[in-house]
């Protein structure tokens, strides 16, 4: 079975029992009109970055509503589903007095342990038909709430119970300024898109020098064994050329196999760490070629 998911967040103060487990009441989890899909969370391995509008009625609606209830609060989403006897991850709360007002579904949901982040994802199974050019969701069942970092719906139902000098803080130059959780979340957010693009170039630069370094090892074989190698020659056929020098066959072979027929190099190159000075970079690259 798939598993589809709404996203929302919690806007209840939440209340605490004498035995300490928290419940935060009227939480939106689902309503009826569309939602936005990757093709991939639907199954559709031929189109898995497609974005599919899809369709739930208010009938679709009463069923998530006639099955969330009792179902488990997790953090973070399993990776299969939750079933009888065979929990895939810890429980941490459970869902309670499901009903559906002005076309949402509103539960009740009380919590056993700490959650890990603010923010709802409905986990369920479904089916998802194309009808007269329209995707509609039929026979859903929910199977677990999830608690994310990130959830669809944006602001619709944020769990916001922090106190006001509890709010985040971001350091911009030499200054810590407070923000709202979803300043923060976007901060974030930003920061990790700026780590991976640096990650990328770096990677790119430290292979592009391992390529070139190559490339001079094997031009340099070349030259003392006499093998003429032309500038548009790529450093594969530099190689063969000083293979059917040395009278060793390489039709139908790999360039590994040709590498090590000419030894060019006798050990797996492992990329420098991509957080390292470049510096570094340059001389553990250097380390990783040997010399002929």
């Amino acid at each position: 079975m798939r598993i589809f998911e709404i996203k929302t967040k919690i806007r209840d103060k939440g209340t605490v029992d004498t035995f300490g487990f928290k419940t935060y009441r009227k939480v939106i989890v689902a309503t009826t009109g569309a939602n936005n899909y990757l093709g991939e969370e639907l199954g559709m391995k031929s189109t898995p970055n497609a974005i599919i509008e899809v369709h739930r009625d208010l009938a679709e609606l009463a069923k998530l509503r006639d099955s969330i209830l009792g179902k488990p609060i997790v953090n973070l989403h399993p990776t299969r589903d939750m079933e009888m006897n065979n929990l895939p991850t810890e429980v941490i709360g459970v869902a309670l007095n499901p009903v559906i007002e002005d076309d949402n579904l509103i539960v009740d949901l009380m919590f056993y342990k700490s959650r890990a982040n603010d923010e709802v994802s409905l986990g369920y199974d479904a089916e998802i038909l194309k009808v007269n050019d329209k995707w509609i969701q039929r026979d859903v069942e929910v199977n677990h709430i999830a608690i994310v970092p990130k959830g669809r719906c944006g602001k619709l139902c944020k769990i916001q119970d922090k106190r006001i000098d509890d709010m985040p803080k971001i350091k911009i130059g030499d200054s810590s300024v407070e923000v709202t959780q979803e300043v923060q979340t976007e901060f974030d957010r930003l920061n990790g898109e700026v780590e991976v693009l640096h990650v990328a170039v770096t990677d790119a630069e430290v292979n592009a020098i391992r390529d070139i370094t190559q490339r001079n090892i094997v031009l340099a074989k070349a030259k003392n064994m006499g093998v003429e190698a032309l500038a548009t020659d790529t450093t594969l056929a530099i190689k063969t050329k000083i293979c059917d020098k040395l009278g060793i066959k390489t039709d139908g072979k790999t360039e590994a196999f040709i590498d090590g027929a000419l030894s060019v190099d006798h050990t797996p190159y492992t990329p420098p760490n991509v957080h390292q000075d470049r510096s570094e970079a340059l001389e553990a690259l250097n380390k990783s070629v040997l010399e002929f």
